[in-house]
């Protein structure tokens, strides 16, 4: 039978013999004070990070009723939960479990808000979070208008979930509606299509100074270089997926309001050459074909935006310096039963998926693949094996490389390009496959990238978030301009053209090939007519809620010596012997002038090195860490695998370390088993061989 409460007896007691600790909590005050708790500390930051990154729900396949329910799985589920909790308590416990909730989510508002406005973080935001917390604890115990403000808070709430359903980008996720498709399309032929998108691969991380493609460290995309037409003054008109991909569906440059789904583009590749082809079309970040063409099969709706959530809300309340990024993970997944022992074994999935269906048909096919890579996490080898990335980029900061040191950067650099590589093995894959089937010499073949990637100390990563355009100004090398090789049937092989060509342009020559009228409102043109006579390259990018578009400007010169100059890395060289010492790459360590042992102290980020499995596909390639002090200008760490000098860090100050390290070492270096791992401190100058032990300990 309910129990029956009025007036003082309605009072619950926190802590029995404490007089000054008396907490009225009527069952709705109760629920409104819950309620003011989840939106401060779970439904604001979640929602607010979600709502800006709707291509996260995209990505993995959300729908409405998915949308829904994951702002439900942050707002009200929450309150009920935590309202049941107290209920099973039972009066005696109620007021000491509230009063720990509201400490607690002080607790987790001040951590958030300390980083992101007071720009502090590790030991410091924990201390400025505690006490935050034990100061909400005793006000809340204490004062009816700390109550009263708490209660009064619940209306955060239904204000955080309207901004994120109604307002925020992912409302248009809501209310999606359906878009008419024509069935006969009069096309002059019919032709397969077959294109693969990239994501982040710049044209510079492909060239040598001469602006050829580098056969020697890519010489996938030197045989489709002579295969087809190559368009090395190509750019995309954004630095982010969201933009740039329907652009390239729809010869149509973006704009602020437009999510990347069929209804908001409805004139694309998949929607306007009719049912006369078969669709194969895998998307990542996109959803402009129709699923009346074209069935989804990636993507783990609520499922997968649950574990984003659950990732990126436990980044934002550790202490530690947050990376909070619902888009950070986007990567391409490697087939179930995968075996890594060769290159042709360990592929994305898609990519599997993509290969097995291009072949010989009835009906002629456009084949559509957006592949992530060599897009981040760099985690890949040119073997095929992969080694876990670093939890956070060394000497990367809300977007951009630290300005300190020159060393981040550069190591980026390398594992980006070592991933390219990688890719560079899929394009040899694919041409091998459109021989076998005689799709080569039938089908319109187009490869291409989205958009680009820098990687210039003190500069953004990509400028997506840069207010001041000419901030970005310094990386448009690197973002926009992006490889475009095209094939038709019968056209020209192993050309160059260095028009002024746009990922606009796209849409349009398929037009052309096949036949077909561009859509009305098209901005590009066909690369099989006139060039265009201007110069100018526009830019699209969005900074908050603000969206806008720039004349990049025209250039004479093209970003071909861009990786030479920024990399120092001439063709066929060994793309392992970068740093300050390249000289001591690949020695023996017994070849090292080794003294007494440093003064500092090692602390390794992961130390895997004992239990190595080759068969498993993966190895521990990238070393980082710190040490215990600085060891002063010119310092170096050099990280010796099984007897050789592996890689060499110089030693530079990141975000929570003054005397930090990075190095990849050679996947052919590991043994199954323990591998001995060495550390050593060095100096910069070329010769010097006398090298400090820095006791590791335990592998």
């Amino acid at each position: 039978m309910p129990e029956r409460t009025n007036g003082a007896a309605s009072k619950a007691v926190v802590a029995s013999g404490s007089p000054w600790v008396r907490i009225p909590l009527p069952p709705l005050a109760t629920v409104l004070e819950l309620a003011a708790l989840v939106a401060f500390a779970v439904t604001q930051p979640v929602l607010d990070r979600f709502g800006r990154a709707p291509d996260v729900f995209v990505f993995e396949g959300a729908d409405r009723r998915d949308v829904l329910l994951f702002a439900a799985l942050c707002s009200v589920v929450p309150v009920a939960a935590l309202s049941a909790l107290e209920t099973a308590v039972g009066r005696r416990a109620r007021g000491v479990v509230h009063l720990a909730l509201v400490a607690a989510a002080a607790w987790l508002v001040a951590v958030n808000a300390a980083k992101t406005t007071l720009s502090i973080s590790g030991l410091p935001a924990a201390f400025f979070a505690t006490a935050a917390a034990a100061v909400a604890g005793v006000a809340y115990a204490r004062s009816d208008a700390a109550r009263q403000f708490l209660r009064f808070g619940s209306a955060g709430l239904p204000v955080f979930l309207a901004i994120f359903l109604l307002v925020s980008p992912v409302s248009d996720l809501v209310r999606t509606g359906s878009v008419a498709l024509a069935d006969d399309v009069d096309l002059a032929a019919r032709p397969p299509i077959v294109m693969i998108v990239f994501d982040e691969l710049p044209l510079a991380s492909l060239v040598d100074r001469d602006g050829e493609i580098d056969a020697d460290a890519y010489p996938g995309f030197a045989r489709l270089a002579a295969l087809t037409t190559s368009y090395r003054n190509t750019t995309a008109v954004s630095g982010t997926t969201w933009y740039s991909v329907p652009s390239i569906l729809t010869g149509r440059l973006p704009t602020g309001d437009a999510n990347p789904l069929v209804t908001d583009w409805p004139d694309n590749l998949f929607t306007v050459l009719g049912d006369g082809y078969r669709y194969e079309v895998q998307e990542a970040v996109t959803s402009l074909c129709p699923t009346r063409r074209c069935s989804r099969d990636d993507g783990r709706g609520l499922r997968g935006l649950v574990r984003r959530g659950v990732d990126l809300y436990a980044d934002v309340v550790a202490p530690g310096a947050s990376s909070a990024d619902p888009q950070a993970t986007f990567a391409e997944g490697a087939d179930p039963e995968v075996e890594f022992d060769a290159f042709e074994r360990f592929q994305p999935g898609r990519f599997s998926r993509f290969l097995d269906r291009l072949g010989a048909a009835d009906q002629p096919a456009v084949h559509y693949l957006h592949l992530l890579l060599p897009h981040t996490p760099w985690r890949l080898l040119p073997s095929g094996l992969s080694y876990p990335p670093p939890e956070r980029a060394p000497g990367q900061a809300d977007g951009r490389w630290s300005a300190g040191s020159e060393w981040p950067a550069l190591q980026a650099r390398q594992r980006h390009l070592l991933q390219v590589r990688y890719v560079d093995g899929l394009v040899g894959q694919l041409l091998d496959r459109m021989e076998e089937t005689g799709l080569l010499d039938e089908a319109v073949l187009i490869v291409t990238a989205d958009h680009g990637v820098a990687f210039r100390p003190g500069q953004p990563v990509k400028g997506n978030k840069e207010e001041d355009v000419s901030a970005v100004g310094a990386i448009l090398p690197e973002m926009a301009w992006v490889p475009l090789f095209v094939r038709a049937p019968g056209g020209r092989a192993g050309a160059v053209d260095d028009r002024n060509a746009l990922l606009v342009d796209v849409l349009p020559t398929i037009a052309e090939i096949v036949g077909l009228e561009p859509p009305d409102g098209v901005d590009g043109r066909s690369l099989l007519g006139e060039p265009r006579s201007e110069t100018g390259k526009p830019w699209f990018q969005s900074y908050d809620s603000d969206f806008f578009g720039v004349v990049a400007g025209g250039r004479s010169e093209l970003p071909s010596s861009r990786r030479a100059e920024v990399f120092a890395l001439a063709a066929g060289t060994d793309p392992y012997a970068i740093g300050p010492r390249p000289d001591l790459i690949g020695r023996d360590v017994n070849q090292l002038v080794v003294g007494e042992p440093a003064d500092v102290e090692p602390r390794l980020d992961r130390r895997p090195f004992s239990e190595v499995d080759l068969s498993s596909g993966v190895v521990p390639a990238v070393v980082s860490g710190s040490l215990s002090a600085d060891p002063g200008p010119g310092a170096a760490v050099a990280i010796a695998l099984n007897g050789r000098v592996a890689a060499v860090s110089p030693v530079f100050r990141d975000l929570e370390a003054d005397a930090a390290f990075v190095g990849l070492v050679p996947d052919g270096w590991f043994r199954d088993g323990a591998n001995d791992l060495r550390l050593f401190l060095v100096s910069h100058d070329p010769g010097d061989l006398a090298a400090r032990p820095i006791p590791v300990g335990r592998p």
